[in-house]
């Protein structure tokens, strides 16, 4: 059962948190260590959680094609 929820787009978007938006102290070494980058999204992308089960899906595929 845990393998399937943490897979479904919805959760994926809620577990996907960028760590710098949990802590000042956190962002500000992010900020200090990528001088003029701008901050990461907070959530993760839709098209990142599309490649994210995309990918999943064709590891799941290889996996059973090494069983025939």
């Amino acid at each position: 059962m845990l393998e399937k929820w943490c897979w479904m787009k919805p959760e994926l978007k809620r577990l996907g948190l960028h760590y710098t938006s949990k802590d000042l102290h956190l962002k500000e070494k992010w900020l200090r260590e990528h001088p003029g980058e701008d901050l990461p999204p907070e959530r993760i992308p839709d098209d990142t959680i599309e490649r994210l089960i995309k990918g999943r899906q064709v590891t799941r595929s290889l996996c059973y094609l090494r069983q025939l």
